[in-house]
């Protein structure tokens, strides 16, 4: 159909040139005639009839063209839309993938202060010190012992121990930025991990994200933690 529709526009395109060309020609003819009629002094009814036809005929072949050329130049408008639509997405997508934390020059963030792991009495850290108490009052929490669960949403592993960003209890509005020593790591803790940890608050941390934004999220060292699945 598409192949079709181009071949009748062609066809109509053509005939509208046709008529447009005719219609010039005949307007010029028309003028002439009509400039030597008036120097001989014998008007005749044959210039107007040629003038007024040319014009018909030019304006038929003019308006025939603009109805066929509007649905391309439609066409082309809703093509440069979506191509624009498309562009503003691609820009959106890039800059939120931008937008995410890059913590490649935080390797001094937190404090090492990470005990053996044997030594940890799990009961101690359930004081019930919620993600919210560390946004909201780290200073009154600096040092407490804590319990948090969530989904590991970033790695960055370094030598000493390995920094992730665990969104707690699978809410990636709230991220807080834990850190595990190399000697608790028997095997590697990956993103998507679901993930128990017990550890010390350290207050907040600031970092730049790529964007060039400001942002702080609570900081927590690792004493002790359990993998307990994987988000599919």
């Amino acid at each position: 159909m598409g192949v079709e529709n181009e071949i009748i526009r062609g066809i109509f395109m053509v005939i509208a040139t046709i008529l447009a060309l005719v219609g010039f020609v005949g307007l010029i003819v028309g003028l002439v005639m009509i400039v030597i009629n008036v120097i001989k002094k014998t008007p005749k009814k044959t210039s107007g009839i040629i003038l007024g036809s040319s014009a018909a005929l030019l304006i038929v072949g003019i308006a025939i063209s603009s109805v066929i050329n509007a649905p391309s130049q439609s066409a082309t408008k809703v093509s440069e839309t979506s191509r624009s639509k498309k562009n503003e997405t691609s820009r959106s997508t890039e800059e939120s993938s931008e937008e995410e934390i890059d913590y490649s020059d935080d390797s001094e963030i937190l404090n090492d202060t990470s005990v053996d792991p044997e030594e940890v009495n799990i009961a101690d850290y359930n004081t019930n010190i919620t993600y919210d108490n560390l946004a909201r009052t780290p200073d009154d929490h600096l040092g407490d012992k804590v319990t948090l669960s969530g989904e590991i949403a970033q790695v960055i592993e370094g030598d000493d121990y390995t920094q992730y960003r665990l969104a707690v209890d699978q809410d990636y509005d709230n991220m807080v930025l834990i850190q595990i020593p190399s000697e608790l790591l028997t095997s590697r803790v990956l993103e998507n991990d679901l993930i128990t940890i017990y550890g010390e608050s350290q207050g907040t941390t600031d970092y730049e994200s790529t964007l060039g934004g400001n942002i702080t999220v609570p900081a927590i060292t690792v004493d002790k933690f359990e993998v307990t699945g994987q988000t599919q």
